[in-house]
């Protein structure tokens, strides 16, 4: 894959490859809008990776996570209209991504994050220029989820959906290498699902069963008790200092994670921010623990069912069925703690 004037990790760089060895030189341009670029310091473990819980092997950004799916939308279609639309899908993603959902207390379908996207695209100048220069409306572009490729309902497989599993399972879990992510990806091809609709899918029962495993492992990272108190507690230190006047909402949307974090390193929560980097264990229990910071929260159940010649891998493979009944009826301890005392009532 050649070089961007927009500078990415090698490393990334192989890993996107696996989608397609170029990128398209009609989308390089939008890459380098400003509203793209912010992305690039906006991480997609949603300020996980800043803690001891997880093992990233190097930061990937929202920024990367775009581009992956705009790759794949692009690999599958060839269709300029639905490439932009996937590349520009999470321009309104806050610092910290998913923990504004949090603080807003969307836990379950962690869509607050969503809202601003058009309003953002709308006033995004370089990009009205491009689109213009191109001849493609803003309205075509505005909502990925008007295309099936790039955004469907969950069980459903998409391009968006494909691409953080994959990301999750190699970058944050490390139960994927990037030669089972080319087998996955090379059994792909374009399906039609129960409802007549495209839909990304597999060729074979094997590898079907191959990405729905990881699938859900990653699935279970989203879900352990360490991901939900991590999130809670960065979302509990962030409404502090909203509340403090130290930062408002705007800022989420305008600076990206390392200025956001030095605004949290010169306030007062500066030692619970340190706290929180170095969590390396939660614990769980069956009751609320007091005196320490305790968290009870139910979240997004993030699992996919993919098709495999025009039938869900469920229906197909007694296996794959069952490892997505366990994340459908996953049952952890009610409660997350950390030994920290509670400053959500407090100051």
């Amino acid at each position: 894959m050649k070089q961007l004037t927009t500078n990415i990790d090698t490393r990334i760089l192989t890993y996107l490859s696996i989608f397609e060895e170029e990128i398209p030189d009609f989308l390089k341009d939008y890459l380098e809008i400003k509203e793209m670029k912010r992305l690039k310091g906006i991480g997609l473990f949603c300020g996980c990776d800043y803690t001891r819980l997880f093992d990233c092997r190097f930061f990937y950004s929202r920024f990367d996570h775009s581009l992956g799916v705009a790759l794949i939308i692009w690999h599958f279609t060839h269709d300029k209209k639905q490439t932009l639309a996937g590349l520009l899908h999470d321009v309104s993603s806050p610092v910290f991504s998913h923990v504004v959902d949090f603080l807003n207390n969307d836990h379950m379908t962690q869509e607050s994050t969503e809202k601003s996207n058009q309003e953002i695209l709308s006033n995004a100048h370089e990009l009205l220029a491009l689109l213009a220069r191109d001849q493609i409306r803003l309205e075509e572009v505005m909502d990925y989820k008007k295309y099936p490729v790039a955004d469907n309902e969950k069980p459903k497989l998409s391009a968006d959906r494909l691409e953080y599993m994959l990301s999750t399972g190699y970058i944050l879990g490390h139960h994927l290498t990037l030669e089972e992510i080319k087998t996955i990806y090379q059994d792909l091809t374009l399906l039609t699902d129960e409802h007549g609709r495209t839909e990304i899918g597999f060729q074979t029962i094997k590898t079907a069963e191959l990405f729905t495993q990881n699938a859900c492992r990653a699935a279970k990272i989203y879900l352990s008790n360490e991901d939900k108190l991590a999130l809670q507690l960065l979302a509990d230190i962030m409404k502090k200092m909203i509340q403090d006047h130290d930062v408002t909402m705007e800022d989420f949307y305008q600076l990206t994670e390392a200025e956001m974090i030095a605004l949290i390193e010169n306030s007062p929560y500066h030692s619970i921010y340190r706290c929180f980097q170095g969590l390396e264990e939660v614990k769980g229990s069956d009751k609320e623990m007091t005196g320490k910071y305790c968290v009870h929260i139910d979240v997004k159940k993030r699992y996919v069912d993919p098709l495999v010649k025009n039938q869900r891998i469920s229906k197909v493979s007694a296996q794959a069925k069952a490892w997505i009944d366990e994340i459908r009826f996953e049952q952890r301890t009610p409660y997350a703690y950390i030994d920290l005392e509670d400053f959500r009532n407090d100051h």
